[in-house]
C-alpha cells in the first residue's frame, strides 16, 4: 500500500491519499479530503485499471475525470493520486 500526504496548497485542503493493489491489473484508491470535489473523485475512482491510469494526458482516466471534477487546474491532487497508482504498481 502507498499512502500519501498532499497539501496543495492555497485551498488548504489536505488530502490522504491511499493505493493499494488488489490484483495485478486493479488498485484500489480511497481518499480522506476536506474538498468535496476531491472526495468525489476519490469515490468515482474507489477501483482502476492500473493501464487505464498509466496513459498519456489525453487517455487517462485519473486525468479525464478530475478535468470535470476538480474546478481548479493547478490541483496536485490528480498528479498524487497517479503517482501513488504507479508506485504501488512497480
Amino acid at each position: 500500500m502507498v499512502v500519501a500526504e498532499v497539501f496543495p496548497g492555497p485551498c488548504k485542503f489536505k488530502a490522504m491519499i491511499k493505493a493499494s493493489r488488489i490484483s495485478n491489473r486493479t488498485v484500489r484508491i480511497k481518499i480522506e479530503s476536506q474538498c468535496k470535489h476531491v472526495k468525489l473523485l476519490g469515490d468515482l475512482l474507489s477501483e482502476v485499471d492500473i493501464n487505464e491510469c498509466i496513459r498519456n494526458f489525453d487517455d487517462n482516466l485519473v486525468l479525464n475525470l478530475s478535468k470535470s471534477i476538480i474546478p481548479h487546474a493547478s490541483c496536485i491532487i490528480p498528479v498524487a493520486i497517479l503517482k501513488c497508482i504507479e508506485i504501488d504498481r512497480d
